[in-house]
């Protein structure tokens, strides 16, 4: 993927963004969003994931802003043993005070200190199918960038 990649338009969602709660997104396309980190990705084929809880709470939109916390969150994800063991792994715990962490340093640096703002990815799921129901009773996206 070229560097100066603005608007990605893929088939495929990244891993962990939008592609419900079992990771079907593609680690690799994750990896080159890292590496391009374009102002906006839209993809669609998890039709369901704008279904899920997690996708009702984003509205199928999401902002990924590249930083340190992000990055944490995406490990703790990563994570292949259970949720039952993840709670119960000091790793998981210490992750998720890095994540707390990181996430309060950077609102603060930005938002208190005037610090510089990450830069960011609004990601939009534009599957207009209800999970696999052949009904078009998603929502249309729209988004300013």
């Amino acid at each position: 993927m070229p560097s100066d990649v603005d608007v990605l338009v893929t088939h495929t969602p990244p891993k962990y963004h939008l592609d419900l709660p079992i990771a079907l997104g593609c680690e690799h396309l994750l990896g080159e969003l890292w590496r391009v980190q374009p102002a906006l990705h839209v993809f669609g084929h998890v039709h369901a994931g704008k279904s899920d809880l997690l996708g009702l709470l984003k509205g199928g939109k999401e902002v990924v802003r590249w930083d340190e916390r992000q990055a944490r969150v995406e490990r703790a994800l990563a994570r292949p043993n259970g949720f039952f063991t993840a709670i119960l792994s000091p790793r998981s715990w210490i992750d998720l005070v890095k994540i707390t962490f990181y996430g309060l340093a950077g609102a603060v640096w930005t938002r208190v200190w005037g610090g510089e703002i990450p830069r960011s990815t609004t990601m939009v799921l534009a599957s207009l199918m209800y999970c696999d129901s052949g009904e078009l009773r998603n929502l249309a996206q729209v988004v300013e960038i």
